[in-house]
């Protein structure tokens, strides 16, 4: 079969440096100079910015080690903590990216200049060294002013618990394994035969046999990429079958990135096919909590097949507080939404914990044939209250009458070279009704950002219970900063 590798994090700011010139600071061999502006009229608090360039052959540990950051030039010594991370050995030399966080007024914009190749170094970094991290391996518990996280090494790396600290400081999790769930399959206990199921890899969440991973850990932020194939999920630990026909079926490579200073995480997910695999259920992008932590549902709709002019606007929200002597435990078809909404997001209106799912890229496509067409089958953002808990999901493949008993009749194939790819922010906010003059008066971002954004989302209706922070980092991570390299001020060695 042919592995798949997630190559890097797809940045929310993405530069080429391949300008040169001389290098204008003599403590420095090579520099390069580029200028971060902000063109949409709204100020920014520590967003973050990565910029790709190249230099001449050299090691990964000694660009880890002695990339540094200025604003402005290197010899006015402001220095920016930044992280060199993604360094790729090619033909032409090495290739390596830079994130940093940066802060911008309303149409302000700033030079920065990366340096490298002079004496100043600094030490190796380590899960831990930068004091908000504890834990080696994949068991890491991670505490910055936002959240308190913890991931676990029994279930593959996944986000075990979570405490909001903006929110009711209570803890955050799902009685039946952790809160990231995804992905999840479930196929016919035999080849030849849609009767019976097993689930595969995160459902229930025992991966048994650990996948490959690489945790990378900097000033900015500590990444976790694990890979590997879904396991089999028996009922029991000890419990043995021959299953061939699920043997290595599904690659998935999952990452997170989570940064020091900011209250949203990035995660990750590629799903890779390397040959036809019949399968009943196939779940991405799933979040499960315990019934009770949260008390709504809340989500921005949007759909191709209607006006975005009118659709983009609408904020729908369902509730948890329901007799379920009237509604009862409901499973598949108990709540749906579109699969492709801009968030989606939990929330307790009465102590204030929220946690959101801001989606911001998926792609499907054919590695092995590009002309063909990727396979869904009821793809939808399913919102379930179920065995104790409440969650979301989104569906690529899903067979409703899967647990009847005489299962059923058919499954839907996934075909050989099929790639599904999402990235998405997870945030962590304090739920707050923008007719709050708290959120007037202390709002850290701009002044301007609640009246613009509650006109635009129709925030101020009470009945969809608007939850303004959502669509603030929506809206930030999809209106990125604009990055430029100035040609007669970029800067390199002179063999570059």
């Amino acid at each position: 079969m042919n592995r798949v590798e997630l190559r890097a994090l797809v940045p929310f700011l993405l530069l080429l440096l391949v300008s040169s010139a001389p290098a204008a600071d003599t403590e420095w061999k090579s520099t390069r100079v580029f200028t971060v502006a902000e063109a949409d009229s709204m100020a920014r608090e520590r967003q973050p910015v990565t910029v790709s360039t190249s230099c001449a052959a050299t090691s990964e540990k000694a660009l880890e080690h002695g990339v540094f950051l200025f604003e402005g030039v290197p010899a006015a010594g402001k220095e920016v903590a930044c992280q060199v991370h993604d360094v790729r050995q090619q033909d032409s030399g090495t290739a390596f990216k830079v994130t940093f966080l940066c802060s911008l007024a309303a149409g302000e914009s700033k030079t920065y200049t990366l340096a490298w190749d002079g004496k100043k170094k600094r030490s190796p970094a380590r899960a831990g060294d930068e004091g908000w991290v504890s834990g080696s391996g994949l068991q890491l518990a991670l505490e910055n002013e936002f959240y308190c996280l913890t991931t676990s090494a029994e279930t593959g790396g996944a986000v075990q618990d979570l405490v909001n600290k903006l929110g009711s400081g209570k803890l955050l999790q799902a009685h039946l394994g952790p809160l990231d769930w995804s992905p999840s399959v479930a196929a016919p206990r035999h080849p030849d035969s849609t009767r019976g199921i097993f689930w595969m890899g995160a459902h229930y969440c025992r991966w048994f046999t650990p996948p490959e991973y690489k945790v990378q850990a900097g000033p900015v932020f500590i990444q976790i990429e694990r890979s590997g194939y879904l396991p089999v999920q028996f009922e029991k630990e000890e419990e043995e079958h021959q299953v061939p026909h699920l043997d290595q079926k599904l690659h998935v490579t999952l990452t997170y990135r989570f940064y020091r200073d900011l209250p949203f995480f990035i995660s990750e997910r590629l799903l890779a096919v390397d040959e036809d695999f019949p399968l009943l259920l196939l779940r991405h992008n799933q979040w499960v909590f315990r019934k009770g932590l949260f008390t709504h549902a809340f989500f921005k709709n949007r759909s191709p097949d209607i006006d975005r002019r009118l659709d983009d606007d609408e904020i729908g929200f369902m509730t948890f507080e329901v007799d379920e002597r009237i509604i009862p435990d409901h499973h598949s078809l108990g709540a749906v939404v579109p699969e492709n909404i801009p968030w989606l997001a939990f929330a307790n209106i009465h102590d204030g914990d929220g946690f959101a799912d801001i989606r911001l890229e998926f792609r499907a496509w054919n590695a092995l044939d590009p002309g063909l067409p990727p396979v869904f089958y009821h793809p939808r953002t399913y919102l379930p209250n179920h065995q104790g808990v409440n969650y979301w999901f989104k569906s690529i493949s899903y067979v409703y009458t899967y647990r009847g008993e005489n299962g059923p009749g058919f499954t839907v194939v996934i075909p050989a070279g099929s790639r599904y790819y999402e990235r998405q922010a997870n945030l962590v906010f304090r739920y707050q009704h923008p007719e709050d003059t708290n959120v007037r008066r202390h709002d850290p971002w701009d002044s301007s950002w609640v009246g613009k954004l509650a006109l635009h989302a129709n925030l101020y209706h009470e009945g969809r219970k608007a939850i303004f922070p959502v669509e603030k980092y929506h809206w930030l991570l999809t209106h990125p900063l604009r990055v430029t390299l100035p040609g007669d001020q970029a800067a390199h060695r002179a063999d570059d």
